[in-house]
């Protein structure tokens, strides 16, 4: 089965979602198309108190079809005491990935459908068959 290694590294800019303090964002992943996301989700350690968090976390994520499945790249700010809050998203396209070579992208997230300040960077290896 093909499969995507997506290494999450970093965020730079996350808004604080926190009232007296700065977020406590984590990533989550979800594999699909624009209008179907699959149920499995990978997600990141949240980092306490941060705007410009540093994961390094790999996944290594299996898809279906290379040319059609896409990479929901969510971050969220967790909290304790009440739901955690969605700072934003983005969309990966793994279409013009090249097998094996890895793939840095840093895109900005969006809220809302505008696009805000905050970006992930996050490097993409594909491994198709």
């Amino acid at each position: 089965m093909s499969r995507v290694v997506v290494e999450v590294v970093s965020a730079e800019e996350v808004p604080s979602e926190d009232v007296g303090g700065k977020s406590d964002p984590y990533v989550v992943l979800q594999v699909g198309h624009e209008y179907h996301w699959g149920k499995d989700q990978w997600k990141t350690k949240a980092k306490p108190n941060t705007s410009n968090p540093v994961w390094h976390e790999t996944f290594d994520i299996p898809i279906k079809e290379s040319t059609k499945d896409l990479i929901k790249v969510t971050l969220y700010d967790k909290d304790d005491v009440s739901a955690d809050d969605f700072i934003g998203q983005t969309v990966l396209d793994l279409a013009s990935l090249k097998n094996g070579v890895p793939t840095k992208v840093s895109p900005n997230l969006k809220q809302g459908g505008k696009v805000i300040a905050a970006k992930i960077n996050v490097i993409l290896t594909a491994h198709f068959v």
